[in-house]
């Protein structure tokens, strides 16, 4: 399963409110090789919305290159649904584009606005064609939520340029714990195209981060789902360590932040944990 060495990636959002050079410095130190950078809006910006253009699109790029990082996926995300979100997404798909990545990843949005959000769609899925970008809806609880409903959700655009992101981590949190993400990707993970990997533990009414495997999810069940595909999954460690969540409530941006070293080590135990899960590591 060595493939998942080069696959796996990690989201920039860890090192939300520190600038995105040192982001890449250090996801690059603790040996990933690909990175997902964090466009999401109002939340971690390492990217803002006035910083997608071209020039700097290359000017990032560079910077990767620099530092021995390629990326798979660009996290874009913003509610789909909004009036706004084609003025807003249009952009971030030619952003992403130019660093280098084959798939965008965000979210659709609350099922009260599925109009908006196919008719948004529309016009994304063939700026999508004219790219050649795949578009990862997340399981977020809202019109993509989970199981095979997720599914469905995406499976009403009948293109391969629209994909299932699961999020072990949303399904979750915004089940209230209700739903095992584990139990729940081992029924169609032969629908899904993209992993967000994320674990937390609920603390007096709020969701903790926590590396890979030391939180309330077993991902024992998710490693073993992934070796029978018959094609590996591009995957993302995605731990927004910037972000608090209450249970029940949307995730906001901390008001602390916290140490680079405490960071490394959680997204280094998280890449460990991975890794060894998958059959990488021995030891």
């Amino acid at each position: 399963m060595d493939r998942y060495a080069e696959l796996l990636a990690a989201n920039t959002s860890a090192y939300g409110g520190y600038a995105l050079s040192t982001a890449l410095e250090h996801i690059a130190a603790l040996g990933y090789r690909r990175v997902e950078i964090a466009a999401m809006y109002g939340l971690v910006e390492h990217i803002s919305q006035e910083q997608l253009t071209t020039k700097h699109a290359a000017e990032v790029k560079s910077m990767m290159n620099q530092n021995g990082l390629k990326s798979t996926a660009f996290s874009a995300h913003l509610y789909l649904n909004r009036s706004d979100a084609v003025d807003l997404f249009l952009p971030r798909m030619d952003f992403a584009k130019v660093i280098g990545a084959s798939i965008i990843n965000t979210k659709a949005g609350a099922p009260s606005g599925l109009d908006q959000f196919l008719h948004n769609m529309e016009k994304l899925i063939r700026h999508a064609e004219d790219i050649d970008l795949r578009i990862g809806l997340e399981t977020h609880g809202d019109i993509v939520d989970y199981g095979s409903a997720a599914v469905e959700a995406v499976r009403r655009f009948p293109t391969d340029l629209v994909l299932l992101n699961y999020d072990f981590g949303n399904v979750l949190i915004n089940s209230r714990g209700t739903v095992d993400p584990a139990a729940d990707f081992k029924k169609i993970q032969e629908a899904v195209g993209h992993l967000h990997l994320k674990d937390a533990a609920k603390v007096d009414g709020m969701w903790q981060w926590t590396a890979i495997g030391q939180g309330s999810i077993d991902y024992s069940p998710v490693w073993a789902g992934i070796k029978q595909l018959s094609a590996p999954l591009p995957l993302t460690v995605d731990l927004p360590l910037s972000l608090a969540q209450k249970d029940g409530a949307p995730a906001q941006p901390r008001t602390d932040l916290l140490h680079l070293a405490e960071i490394d080590r959680i997204m280094g135990d998280s890449r460990h944990f991975i890794m060894k899960g998958l059959g990488f590591l021995r030891c």
